[in-house]
């Protein structure tokens, strides 16, 4: 039977706006996404797979299965509701918990700063072809 090496990451892969749902939960500010998706009229980020709510039971899950690594994207909009400014701090300690979860399951995060959810108030701004949005 072949063994992988020890040291052999088997990983999983999330993206927040994929995953998450909780849109308007947590002080998370709008991004793109949001009205696109209203206007398209098929599809819904919320709930998502409910990440927000669930990341305790779906990272047991990645510990069951032996998936040790685990890559995640933050929301922008979830730490900076408005892009920039203000830090939201119960979007920080969110994320702080589902890092917490996974050091006590022994999964390595890996962390995605953006995963093509820009928050709106940049993206209409003209989203990364502002140098604003690069700055930020």
């Amino acid at each position: 039977m072949y063994q992988l090496p020890e040291d052999f990451i088997f990983g999983g892969a999330t993206a927040a706006y994929q995953v998450e749902g909780a849109t308007k939960e947590g002080g998370k500010g709008p991004v793109a996404w949001d009205d696109f998706l209203a206007e398209q009229g098929r599809f819904s980020p919320d709930p998502a797979s409910d990440f927000y709510h669930q990341y305790p039971q779906d990272i047991e899950l990645c510990e069951k299965f032996s998936v040790n690594g685990l890559r995640l994207s933050i929301a922008w909009s979830r730490i900076f509701p408005n892009g920039t400014g203000e830090v939201n701090q119960e979007g920080v300690d969110y994320y702080h918990k589902v890092f917490a979860e996974c050091q006590k399951r022994n999964i390595t995060a890996f962390v995605t700063l953006h995963h093509f959810d820009t928050p709106k108030v940049l993206f209409d701004n003209g989203d990364f072809l502002n140098r604003d949005t690069i700055e930020a």
